[in-house]
């Protein structure tokens, strides 16, 4: 299946679970994160990983108009975890 697919579907049942207002469309989000997904797959593998998978996932989140601060709302905070998970996932399956 491709990955902007899912993301999208992702994006889309996250949005009615939290009930949040996404700044962008699930199609634009998901291909935005299908974009960092190509550059995050170019570290698998190698030290800073982690690093590199918290950056990317952090860009989705903003692109969504998410906060990601520490003390993000619980609800931001769940779909943050879900970009992380997905681009981990999507990354090593990949690679």
């Amino acid at each position: 299946m491709d990955p902007k697919e899912v993301f999208k579907q992702m994006f889309e049942e996250a949005a009615v679970e939290t009930g949040l207002d996404l700044k962008k469309t699930s199609t634009e989000l998901a291909a935005y994160m299908d974009e960092r997904l190509t550059q995050l797959r170019l570290n698998v593998g190698q030290p800073g990983f982690e690093k590199s998978l918290i950056s990317e996932r952090n860009s989705v989140a903003m692109e969504a108009g998410l906060e990601i601060s520490e003390v993000a709302h619980s609800l931001d905070q769940r779909i943050i975890g879900a970009i992380g998970g997905a681009l981990r996932v999507a990354a090593m399956f990949v690679a």
